[in-house]
Order: C-alpha cells, then structure tokens, then sequence
C-alpha cells in the first residue's frame, strides 16, 4: 500500500530596516567659583627677660661705698683706732715704770715707734670672687592663632540641550510563503 506524500515549500520574509541614529546636542556655561581665604587671626603677647645684676659687693671690696656705710666704717674705725691708741700708751706706760729693773725700755719704745713692723706681702684680688651676682629672669612669649574657614561662593553654569529622536523604516522585500503539494502514492 501506498500512501501520498505532503510535499511543503517554505520561503522567509526578507525586510529591509532603513535607521537614522538620534541626535543629542548640549551646551554647558562654566559654572562661577569664588573661593575667599580670610587671613588667620595672630596674636602675640610677651613679657621682657631680665638679667639683675648686683655689684654693691664688688663696689666695697674697692672701698667705694655709700655715705653712710662710708660713715659708719669711719666710725667704727676710729672707735678700732683710739681702744688700739689707749692700749698702746697703757703698755708703754707699763714699760716706763719697769725702768727700775734695769731694763732699756726708753730705747725698746722709740725703736718700735721709729721702725713699725712691715706689712706682709701677698696678692689681693680686686673685687673678690663672687662680688657681682647676677639673677637671670627669663621672659616669656604667648602666641595665640586662630584660624578662618575659606568662604566659597558657587554659582552652577546652565545647561541646554536639543534632542532629535532617530528614525526606523522598514520595507519587505520578499513575502513568506508556503506551498503545499499532494502526491499521491502510486
């Protein structure tokens, strides 16, 4: 037995796309910036150093003194002087009444009195060590800053745009189609 046969024919559908791409056009203005930068505030305060010297020592290892320290040695001195005076004559006058004794104690006196004892001989500093003394008093500097905040000043620039939209066409150049044939069988 024999059977017919479908003999189908198909054919695609061809279409051509025709496109035109869209168009996007802008246009800035720069944006406006102002930057401000306000100086930082400085201030400053300070108190002296100071360097105290004291010489009044140094002055009176010289023999300069004030009027009445000079006053006051003076008299000192001259009190020193008459107890060494009075001393003095008390032991001469002892010396004169042992002249009994056989003793020339007329000659031992004026010898003394004509030739006192030498002074000794030796170096003296003037000033002595550590006669001027000085203090130091250091001063002192404050410095205080205080900084300022930059100020912006912004002003955005426009923006302006056209936009054209693209296109698609299309066209069909060939139609789909589909053919059918019976056969029969035989």
């Amino acid at each position: 037995m024999k059977l017919d046969r479908v003999d189908i024919r198909t054919t695609d559908q061809k279409v051509e796309i025709h496109s035109t791409q869209p168009k996007l056009q802008m246009r800035t203005t720069n944006a406006k910036v102002n930057i401000e930068q306000p100086a930082a505030i400085l201030e400053m305060s300070s108190k002296a150093a100071k360097l105290l010297i004291d010489q009044s020592q140094a002055w009176r290892d010289m023999g300069l003194f004030t009027p009445m320290e000079a006053a006051d040695q003076a008299a000192q001195k001259g009190m020193q002087d008459i107890a060494a005076g009075t001393a003095r004559r008390a032991r001469e006058g002892d010396q004169m009444m042992n002249i009994a004794g056989g003793q020339n104690q007329l000659q031992a006196i004026a010898e003394r009195v004509a030739q006192p004892p030498q002074p000794g001989i030796g170096i003296k500093w003037i000033p002595s060590v550590n006669a001027v003394k000085t203090t130091y008093v250091p001063g002192k500097l404050d410095i205080n800053i205080t900084p300022q905040k930059p100020r912006f000043d912004v002003k955005i620039g426009d923006v302006s745009g056209q936009y054209t939209p693209g296109d698609v066409t299309g066209t069909t150049v060939q139609r789909a189609s589909v053919e059918t044939t019976v056969i029969k069988g035989g």
